[in-house]
């Protein structure tokens, strides 16, 4: 079901290490079409240094669940997948890095094709917002960031930085 929400997506791929603290993990994905059952590789494990062997459970949630999850989200995109763990030693941080890894080389291979789509079926901008107050003060921060606003960011950051 949820492929089918995607459209054609066939063929795009993204990768992306993500960090969390100490944790860091990989993430790629290859979005198929559908010809043959998709390839899953979970190295995650030990989840943590203690106790000896990583942690079975974080809180209710037990870590040897985790590779089934991703096979699952695997199989429903037809997706070939591979989550790498490149270094971490709290369980927690690890399994966290993996859903945002994946989320955000998710959203890469999906932005990937935007190019191609009709201007009436193109997304809205990023937009994020936030307000804060007190009985003194009060701020309020709007940022609205297309893909020109980010890539005039960069150029604007690269020319501060050099001598």
């Amino acid at each position: 079901a949820a492929r089918g929400a995607l459209g054609a997506v066939e063929g795009r791929s993204a990768a992306f290490a993500a960090p969390l603290d100490e944790a860091l993990v990989r993430a790629r994905l290859a979005l198929l079409d559908g010809r043959r059952e998709p390839t899953v590789r979970v190295e995650l494990a030990p989840y943590g240094d203690t106790p000896r062997g990583g942690r079975l459970w974080i809180g209710t949630y037990r870590t040897s669940l985790t590779p089934t999850f991703w096979r699952g989200v695997a199989k429903g995109l037809r997706a070939d997948l591979e989550l790498v763990k490149l270094r971490g030693s709290n369980a927690h941080h690890i399994v966290e890095a993996t859903f945002k890894a994946f989320a955000r080389a998710f959203r890469a291979a999906l932005d990937d094709g935007l190019d191609s789509l009709p201007p009436l079926v193109a997304p809205p901008p990023r937009v994020a917002a936030r307000s804060r107050a007190t009985k003194e003060t009060k701020i309020e921060v709007e940022l609205e960031i297309g893909e020109d606003d980010l890539l005039d960011a960069l150029r604007a950051r690269r020319r501060r930085e050099q001598p």
